[in-house]
């Protein structure tokens, strides 16, 4: 029984901070909801890095979709976070351009409502990041 009550004692004592028992690099999730538009007069496909050409991401003029994207709090604390991500925009499965947008600071600035607006002059831009 003395065993136990030592090793729970150590357990208890051990800093956690200093070694990482679990394996945890410190780093959790954060997702973000970006509105991707299309503020073109002809149709577009607007992707994410992990998507392809769908019918379920081509935007007709003026429409919009919203997308969740994941970034890292950067410490413990969740005081820092670090948000990126590559979008494609093109048609008959060809991509014409590529952009990527992202946010890195501190948490409370953390964007509400960005946006990936797809242009008349066919490039991509990164509103409110």
């Amino acid at each position: 029984m003395r065993f136990a009550f030592s090793l729970l004692l150590v357990w208890t004592l051990l800093p956690l901070g200093a070694c990482d028992v679990f394996g945890d690099s410190g780093e959790s999730s954060v997702f973000v909801s970006v509105n991707l538009l299309n503020g073109d007069s002809q149709a577009i496909h607007i992707l994410t890095s992990d998507e392809d050409f769908d019918s379920s991401n081509r935007l007709n003029p003026g429409d919009s979709r919203i997308v969740s994207i994941e970034g890292t709090f950067e410490d413990d604390l969740a005081t820092t976070v670090n948000i990126a991500e590559t979008f494609r925009a093109g048609t008959n499965g060809v991509v014409s351009t590529t952009m990527i947008c992202g946010f890195a600071g501190p948490s409370p600035d953390t964007p509400t409502s960005p946006t990936v607006f797809y242009t008349q002059a066919g490039t991509l831009d990164c509103v409110d990041w």
